[in-house]
């Protein structure tokens, strides 16, 4: 009898359905087909019970930056990117809040820090939407802080999840794609292995960043890839190097090489590669009519900028943070055309 009864035991056991995955986060990231600007990629987010606004999705800025209800406030920091523009910010501390252009509210932090700016280039500002349409800056990247992060990091998961989030936006053209937050073992297993995939590890910066689950992950450099191999050739002549690669929907519709001991070019043909593998190509121009620029402002270290186009456009986009041999992060491109 109780061989029966193990027996029935396992048989219950075999045919009881199986438990529900997790699923991911989904939220919608809106593609703006009549420009190729740094406001071609938004996403929509409000500060605690405001109402939801577009942001810039930019996946090479590290934390949340808004101008609304800053006026008037002494700021105390400074940021200022690769192309020049300035913000002076005070921290303020906010529940976040993302979601749908109609309203819709998806996902929604703690109480976390975000930069609140005072003045742009030195303009103060009221509260009013930028000239792109948007609200500032919804940063996306790796290189923040323990104080100051990406808004992404900080959004609770549900059990079964890891940190890291999908981004799809692959030849869109007016239309919306998806972030995806949360990151299921079948979810990288599927990403690595697709066919021409490309799996790279991140480049740590030995910082950390807080999580929404009451953690820490690996933080990254502004660079999220080291040691691609970066090429660019003008009238017979080629320079090949190995620098780190922004991979930034904010970036743009040049190409950007930060790093002057390439030779002086708006025109020349770009290449960048991780191994034996080619992620892009540029011969004279960017998908959206740019140039090949090459930068004397290396103050964000030696680098590479293909722009905003250059990468999200042709692959969905995996970041892993925690997910590689040994901890260390993946980036994984998936083509999709």
């Amino acid at each position: 009898m109780r061989r029966i009864g193990r027996f029935l035991l396992l048989a219950l056991a075999l045919l009881a359905p199986a438990a529900a995955q997790a699923q991911s986060i989904v939220v919608p990231i809106y593609v703006n087909a009549d420009t190729y600007s740094p406001s071609r990629h938004t996403i929509w987010a409000a500060r605690g019970d405001g109402p939801l606004r577009p942001y810039l999705f930019d996946t090479g800025a590290p934390y949340f930056m808004t101008v609304l209800d800053a006026a008037g406030v002494a700021p105390t920091n400074t940021l200022t990117f690769a192309s020049g523009i300035s913000y002076r910010y005070y921290v303020a501390r906010e529940r976040i809040a993302l979601g749908t252009r109609e309203g819709q509210r998806l996902a929604t932090t703690g109480s976390i820090n975000i930069g609140a700016i005072a003045s742009i280039n030195g303009h103060p500002t009221a509260g009013e939407p930028l000239r792109n349409g948007t609200y500032g800056n919804f940063g996306a990247s790796f290189y923040g802080k323990e104080s100051l992060a990406t808004v992404l990091a900080q959004i609770p998961l549900p059990a079964g999840l890891e940190p890291g989030w999908v981004i799809d936006i692959a030849g869109r053209r007016g239309d919306v794609g998806t972030l995806s937050l949360g990151l299921t073992p079948d979810l990288l297993a599927a990403a690595r292995t697709a066919p021409g995939a490309i799996v790279m590890p991140m480049d740590p910066s030995g910082r950390r960043l807080p999580n929404g689950n009451g953690g820490f992950i690996p933080g990254y450099n502004k660079a999220q890839v080291a040691g691609t191999e970066v090429s660019l050739s003008r009238g017979g002549s080629t320079v090949r190097k190995r620098l780190g690669t922004v991979f930034d929907t904010g970036g743009g519709h040049n190409a950007i090489i930060y790093d002057p001991s390439f030779m002086p070019t708006r025109d020349g043909t770009l290449e960048i590669r991780y191994g034996s593998q080619r992620i892009l190509r540029f011969a004279t121009v960017t998908p959206f009519g740019g140039k090949v620029i090459v930068s004397r402002n290396i103050s964000g270290g030696l680098r590479v900028n293909p722009g905003g186009a250059a990468i999200f456009d042709t692959y969905k986009v995996v970041f892993a943070p925690v997910s590689g041999p040994g901890g260390t992060g993946e980036l994984i491109l998936v083509p999709v055309r």
